[in-house]
């Protein structure tokens, strides 16, 4: 399927449609670097996926890779190991409510 680009001006208003397939359009691409980032997130509870997600949109993929243990963690499933490392991390204290964030959906998983 050939890609699809959008053009926004700066300051200009889009619409919901614009809106939504921009979403898509990041969404699709980051949920494509999460599958060659960790290997079986697709079968892994939705947390999990969606944790990977936001890390990879907030940091990019090169960003998210340098999580080595992290990673390793989460392709073990040790929801417990991921969420110590993710703790331990400089972004964890660069985006705190993030962080926050990502480690309750993790945790969620632990019970």
């Amino acid at each position: 399927m050939a890609e699809r680009k959008l053009a926004v001006m700066t300051g200009a208003a889009i619409t919901l449609d614009l809106a939504n397939a921009i979403f898509d359009l990041q969404y699709n691409a980051v949920a494509g670097e999460a599958r060659t980032a960790v290997p079986g997130i697709d079968q892994d509870p939705d947390n999990a996926g969606a944790v990977v997600c936001d890390m990879i949109f907030e940091m990019g993929l090169a960003g998210f890779l340098a999580f080595h243990n992290t990673i390793a963690a989460l392709v073990a499933r040790n929801w417990t190991a991921a969420i110590s490392g993710m703790k331990a991390s400089k972004w964890a204290t660069q985006v705190p409510a993030r962080e926050e964030n990502d480690v309750a959906l993790l945790e969620a998983l632990c019970g």
